[in-house]
């Protein structure tokens, strides 16, 4: 969760696109749907409830598709559910995310919209059909990549013999060849899905699911493509496509019942939680004046959960020494979520400018108590390990 910024909505983004609707829309309705479903299944009572409450008391699959019909007549919330990472580029947040209009920064605004107390009801169940439509948005790949035709909007294909764009055969197209049944696709998926699965699905942040898309948009999507123009989607691609949009669907189903639990299912919410303080309760006003500005990483506090951190680059002359080891850091994660206050504490000289300049850009969702983002003094440790 970063600051909650009121970011100025910008004038709407004409898209080139040969389909002039669907292939604006990630997964499509049924996609949407699908993932709607798997998350229900993982979702904790709670945050069931909780989320059956703030839609007037609708399942959130009901609603997996509104952030598409809302668009509709709100054009400037487009860029929010994509963000055009270039092929072969590092993730710029600011450069790919300009002004928070896109789907990393629109998330966690929304994300944060449902964590705090502030909210009433009516913007906490905007937030909530946001948020659940976004988790599925940045799960397809080509919602997380670029090359230079918006998201594979520009490019042409040939699929079941008929013209059509890269980006519509991946929100829909190949979905349909897999299972044209929604409710049975979701059904299927699910079986597949083991608990070492969510639990190693459930690691890292936003900005790292996208670069998972974004890797997979670039070798798989775009890779298994070939130069042809229009290419042809033949059976090959889809042996090599259809495993990929499956797992994407598990996990944006496994990772959205993830970021409702710790929205909706707890008191003290997000993914630092201080122990003593996490009774759900309302604080009195003693309470409230007792919460500190400032805690301390260790016993009652958790780690922060990072929400976006690229790794350092592996410094040349390093890499050319074999030289190995672990950079520990002194910071301060800021309400906002933000790193900084970075000193080292030890780490090989070699690798410490590159250690910093990653974990200077990195973001964590804050440490929250009964709504108020606090401080955390904590160290962070970066491990550079050569493959053999």
């Amino acid at each position: 969760m970063r600051r909650l910024i009121s970011f100025v909505l910008m004038a709407a983004v004409t898209l080139f696109v040969l389909c002039p609707l669907c292939a604006l829309f990630g997964w499509g309705h049924e996609g949407h749907q699908v993932i709607g479903w798997i998350a229900e299944h993982y979702m904790s009572p709670a945050a069931v409830k909780a989320a059956t409450d703030l839609l007037g008391g609708v399942p959130i699959d009901s609603v997996a598709s509104w952030a598409d019909d809302y668009r509709h007549d709100h054009p400037e919330t487009g860029p929010w559910h994509y963000i055009d990472i270039p092929l072969g580029s590092d993730f710029d947040i600011a450069k790919e995310c300009p002004n928070g209009q896109c789907v990393v920064a629109q998330t966690e605004i929304f994300l944060a919209v449902l964590k705090n107390s502030q909210f009433d009801k009516a913007q906490k169940a905007e937030a909530l059909r946001f948020v659940v439509h976004f988790i599925g948005d940045l799960h397809q790949p080509l919602h997380d990549a670029d090359n230079g035709d918006k998201g594979g909007n520009g490019r042409h294909v040939i699929f079941d013999g008929k013209p059509d764009n890269l980006h519509w055969v991946w929100d829909t197209g190949l979905l349909e060849h897999i299972n044209s049944n929604p409710e049975a696709l979701a059904t299927e998926l699910e079986v597949k899905i083991t608990p070492q699965d969510t639990t190693e699905w459930d690691q890292g942040g936003i900005g790292e699911w996208v670069l998972e898309g974004h890797q997979l948009a670039q070798k798989v999507a775009y890779g298994d493509l070939g130069a042809d123009n229009p290419a042809v989607i033949t059976p090959e691609y889809e042996k090599q496509a259809d495993p990929v949009i499956e797992t994407q669907l598990e996990k944006a189903g496994v990772r959205l019942a993830y970021v409702l639990n710790q929205a909706l299912g707890e008191g003290v919410t997000g993914a630092s939680a201080v122990q003593s303080l996490a009774s759900g309760a309302t604080p009195t006003q003693a309470e409230a004046s007792r919460i500190p500005k400032r805690l301390t990483f260790g016993g009652e506090v958790e780690e922060g959960r990072k929400s976006y951190a690229p790794p350092p680059k592996y410094p040349k002359k390093a890499r050319n020494a074999r030289l190995q080891g672990l950079v520990r850091l002194a910071a301060v994660i800021g309400t906002d979520g933000t790193v900084r206050d970075l000193h080292l504490i030890n780490g090989p000289p070699l690798l410490v400018d590159a250690t910093m300049q990653a974990v200077s850009t990195w973001r964590y969702t804050p440490t929250v108590v009964y709504g108020e983002p606090v401080e955390v003094d904590t160290e962070i440790d970066v491990n550079f390990t050569l493959i053999k």
